[in-house]
């Protein structure tokens, strides 16, 4: 046995042996028949993504950090939030819970954000976590090599930069998949060549700290697993593919609040494929699986942030999937004659239960239909953009063709549709191809989403890329690229070129390089170069259309940084006075500013902004500010608290019932539902109940209350309900919209249904410079229009533009404002203009300022007091009575009082200084300042050659009346004249007037040797 086991184990070694010398030889052979330019390939693959993705870092960063765009030039602070600008006010709510996660050791979703919608709150307000907390992650990278301020602020400005280069492998891998590795290649090289890729906006410039840059990156890598699932051979790798897909719509769903929108894309595109597939009579599993496991994994991702309505909606769709899912394989041996009929059945039944119960599932607090409720909404409901102030906004403004086309270049936009056209095409030819349908319809999906709204054109980016690669490849493909090598290479003579090279290959290469190549690098690096260094590489008369600019950013920023420096003698910002200004500049306020803002990005406190900047004057204005604070007790309490009501009923007195009910039901205010200047033909735009509110509701006060009762009002609402608002800010571009304040706040419909308003008048200038109405040159006969064209539209202002808020304070600087005064004025100044950028102003009760007006110490009455504040603005004026006193109210400052003639003519003032304490009423607030007016003398001759009957003297300044002017040998001498505007009239010995002589006597002036010539005169 042992011999055989020998034999054996010989002959096995032997065997063994033999293997392998065998395995050497295939070895040897595989390595001989294996190609080196497979090896090749691959390098030449990742060099091509990684120069395409330094492309694009280098495009959308290098020349923002070089020129430090992203580093405010006037700060000295090293804070980050002042230190470090961000482009566009969105990416400063990120900053702020940013800030808030580095504070509190923990990221503030769904709590209530009290420095937005001040004084009601934002409820859950914060974003999803997962840029915000790569930030956070990012910055503990960095903190090693600079300070943690310098951390964080580069971490903010360049992770959107680092997303948009990374979209360059998944371009990549869906060019490939749905083509081959070169359609991949020429896509990702395409990325950086889209100028609104690289720009600011909706791109991925740096400083850009918003979530676009991440969702596009995400969202393209669910299109990318989508497709592999729709192309896997097997279960299992469906399953793997699901799993990705699940990771990246989790990850999305985490970064993006409206990530239901992309949920909702792939169950269109699921039901497609399935009608699709019973027409076919074909099954395809793979695709439940791949589909049905990327959600489950989705919705395990998303479950811990325990949003109820998200995440039932999610499971909604889940549910959904799997209906479906069975459904197709339930029926698919099942005519479609008959099973197509059925999916429509219940396809509309469900749609058509969602959309007349809507209100029902809204306003349901049954928590298991929540989620019915909010794809009710969404499907049914206003979208992304559907409100009246969406109409104001430019990102939800729909683009015209010429501006979609050239986002991409001249002519990559129409590559792509061409694209969209030939894959239609090839799956009709071959319709296992389910890849390119679904590519296709995603394309029309995009391209309708677009239709909505300007601001999701980029992302368009991925499909015109992949489309538009494939178009150049094929092109390039049908060249013969290498036999127009070989043909140039044999050339000997000028004469051979046109026997030897091609005539299409060559037009190809120049449209291609002339249509594509140049003109999109070009834009590009407009887009890459900062808007203020535009002109040093493109010459002084170019404009940068896609650079990034932080101007605006720069100025709110050192405005908002003087803000953060007030009442710091309340720790918690939280409890600072609330900040007022459109809702354009809230999340500026709320990372920087430290104090709470009225109005915000996220649409909130748009009612009582609209309606403060349009008051008419401070009892309005103030009115706003009551009824916004007695909001915020609403919001406590359910309703107006006892002592909140307790404070109304001590001033409205009678109307307080009335004032209740508006605040706490609008929907019963008389002016809701009446249509906004009908006077002016609008038959259209109507007062909503929000505004009808504010309008009702200060009409009841200022019809009741004078200046004092209303400042007392608000006084004691902020001691009841322990807010205030005290800041207001506005800026230059505040002037050029003031339309939209006017229309949101239902005052106004100037521009959006008529021509005329209360604010403003559009009229048409002809050609003489004449002004027409709209209707009166629709009243002009054919020949008399065309006399006078053309006739360019000129926008004026009414009256009543100039007294509301918004004016007074910006273009007056709170002149003639008792309540408000200026405290920062920006060094900047606003674009194109001589004024601010801009200004912040402060709301002061006042401080009473009395006394006495007196003349050698007789009272003077009917003289005009004022009070002016260290800038010299007029704040407030009075005329002293019959007993010569006057009553003024001071805001706080170096202010001084003065006795004003002929409305310029100071003739007495005191300085007096009036602290915090003392304007806000806190201590001290009524002080006595007395006035003496010093007189002056005059001495002079009256000269003629005739008789000289009289000579009286009158005032122009004051009331005095008609006095008679003795002389001695022709000379007068006249004492202790009140300072102002005099006149000498002399009379002849008719007693007619011949001369008048006129003259100004300044406080403790002696004129001497005054001469009234008369000579002449008859």
């Amino acid at each position: 046995m042992s011999t055989i086991f020998c034999v054996g184990g010989k002959m096995t070694r032997k065997r063994s042996a033999k293997k392998k010398r065998e395995q050497k030889t295939i070895v040897k052979k595989t390595e001989k028949i294996i190609p080196k330019k497979h090896y090749d390939k691959k390098v030449y693959i990742c060099l091509a993504l990684v120069g395409a993705f330094l492309l694009v870092l280098f495009l959308n960063s290098y020349f923002n950090i070089t020129y430090e765009v992203g580093i405010n030039p006037v700060t000295e602070s090293n804070d980050y939030n002042k230190k470090f600008l961000l482009s566009g006010p969105d990416p400063y709510y990120n900053m702020r819970t940013v800030s808030q996660t580095l504070e509190n050791g923990y990221y503030p979703w769904g709590e209530v954000d009290h420095m937005l919608n001040y004084p009601v709150g934002s409820n859950g307000a914060a974003r999803p976590p997962l840029m915000n907390v790569m930030a956070v992650g990012f910055s503990h990278v960095l903190s090693p090599f600079m300070s943690e301020d310098d951390a964080i602020g580069y971490s903010m400005q360049f992770l959107p930069a680092l997303f948009g280069a990374l979209l360059v492998i998944p371009i990549y891998f869906i060019g490939k998949s749905l083509f081959n590795y070169k359609v991949g290649i020429i896509s990702a090289l395409l990325i950086p060549l889209v100028p609104i890729h690289i720009a600011s906006g909706h791109g991925t410039a740096y400083s850009l700290f918003d979530h676009d840059s991440l969702v596009l990156l995400l969202s393209v890598m669910i299109w990318l697993f989508f497709i592999k699932g729709l192309k896997s051979k097997d279960k299992k790798e469906a399953l793997i593919h699901g799993t990705l897909l699940g990771v990246s719509l989790g990850a999305l769903s985490l970064t993006w609040i409206s990530a239901q929108f992309i949920y909702i894309i792939i169950v269109i595109c699921f039901l497609i494929q399935i009608i699709v597939n019973i027409f076919r009579k074909e099954i395809d599993i793979n695709l439940s699986i791949a589909t049905f496991t990327g959600l489950l994994v989705a919705y395990l991702m998303y479950l811990p942030l325990s949003q109820t309505r998200f995440v039932e909606f999610t499971l909604l769709v889940l549910v959904g999937i799997v209906s479906l899912g069975i459904f197709s394989l339930k029926k698919f041996k099942i005519p479609y004659i008959i099973s197509l009929p059925i999916l429509a059945l219940f396809s509309v039944g469900g749609l058509g239960f969602l959309y007349f119960f809507k209100e029902f599932l809204l306003k349901t607090s049954f928590s298991a239909l929540t989620g019915l409720a909010y794809m009710s909404e969404l499907l049914f409901g206003v979208g992304v953009y559907g409100t009246k102030t969406d109409l104001t906004i430019a990102e939800a403004k729909t683009f015209n063709i010429s501006r979609t086309v050239m986002s991409f270049g001249p002519a990559l936009y129409w590559l792509a549709l061409a694209g969209l056209l030939i894959i239609l095409i090839m799956w009709w030819r071959d319709k296992k191809r389910t890849d390119l349908l679904f590519f296709a319809t995603l394309y029309i999906i995009e391209i309708q989403i677009l239709g909505t709204a300007g601001r999701f054109i980029n992302d368009l980016i991925p499909l015109v890329v992949v489309l538009g690669g494939f178009i150049i490849w094929s092109i390039i493909e049908r060249m013969d690229i290498k036999s127009l090598i070989r043909s140039i290479k044999t050339i000997r003579s000028f004469g051979e070129i046109p026997k030897k090279v091609k005539i299409v290959p060559v037009l190809s290469i120049l449209l291609l390089v002339g249509l594509v190549l140049v003109p999109n690098t070009y834009m590009s690096f407009d887009a890459a170069i900062p808007m203020q260094q535009h002109q040093k590489y493109f010459g002084e008369d170019s404009q940068s259309y896609h650079g990034l600019a932080l101007y605006k950013e720069t100025y709110w920023v050192e405005a908002l940084t003087w803000l953060s420096e007030q009442d710091t003698e309340i720790p918690n910002p939280e409890d600072r006075p609330g900040f007022i200004s459109w809702w354009d500049y809230g999340f500026y306020c709320s990372a920087v500013g430290e104090h709470p803002t009225v109005a915000d990005n996220f649409q909130e406190g748009i009612p009582t902004a609209a309606a403060f900047q349009t008051s008419a004057n401070e009892m309005e204005s103030t009115s706003v500010l009551i009824i916004r604070l007695l909001e915020g007790d609403i919001n406590n309490h359910g309703s107006l608290s006892n002592g909140a009501k307790s404070v109304i009923e001590t001033y409205l007195k009678e109307n307080t019932t009335l004032f209740c009910e508006y605040m706490e039901n609008p929907e019963n205010c008389p002016s809701n539902g009446k249509l906004i200047g009908e006077e002016y033909g609008n038959d259209i735009l109507r007062i909503r109940p929000e505004n009808a509110k504010y309008q009702d509701c200060v009409s009841l006060i200022t019809n009741d209350l004078d200046d004092e009762d209303i400042t007392q009002f608000y006084l004691d609402v902020e001691e009841e309900t322990g807010y205030s608002i005290r800041y207001y800010g506005v800026e230059g571009y505040d002037m050029n919209i003031f339309s939209v304040f006017a229309f949101l706040a239902d005052r106004g419909v100037h521009g959006y249904s008529t021509f005329e308003d209360d604010y403003q008048i559009t009229l048409y200038e002809d050609n003489t410079g004449m002004k027409w109405r709209d209707e009166d040159i629709g009243e002009m006969t054919p020949e008399e229009q065309d006399e006078r064209r053309p006739f360019n539209p000129v926008t004026e202002w009414k009256e009543e533009f100039y007294s509301t808020m918004v004016n007074k304070v910006y273009k007056e600087v709170c002149g003639g404002m008792k309540h408000w005064r200026v405290q920062y004025i920006s060094a900047f100044a606003y674009p194109g203009t001589q004024y601010a950028a801009v200004i912040i102003a402060q709301y002061y009760p006042g401080c009473f300022i009395n006394g006495t007006v007196s003349v050698k110490g007789v009272p003077l009455s009917g003289i005009m007091v004022g009070l002016y504040d260290d800038y010299g603005i007029l704040h407030g004026m009075d005329i002293t009575n019959n007993n010569g006193t006057y009553e003024l109210i001071s805001v706080a400052g170096d202010n001084k009082i003065a006795c004003i003639i002929d409305g310029s003519h100071i003739i007495s003032q005191e300085s007096v200084t009036i602290t915090q304490d003392e304007a806000n009423r806190i201590s001290n607030f009524r002080k006595e300042i007395d006035l003496e007016i010093e007189t002056g003398n005059l001495t002079g001759t009256v000269y003629n050659s005739t008789e000289l009957y009289n000579l009286t003297l009158s005032s122009k300044s004051f009331t005095m009346g008609t006095q008679s002017v003795e002389l001695e040998n022709k000379s007068f001498y006249i004492a202790d004249m009140i300072p102002g505007n005099y006149i000498f009239s002399v009379w002849n010995n008719t007693n007619q007037l011949i001369h008048e002589y006129e003259f100004f006597v300044n406080p403790g002036e002696n004129v001497w040797n005054t001469t009234i010539l008369t000579d002449g005169i008859e």
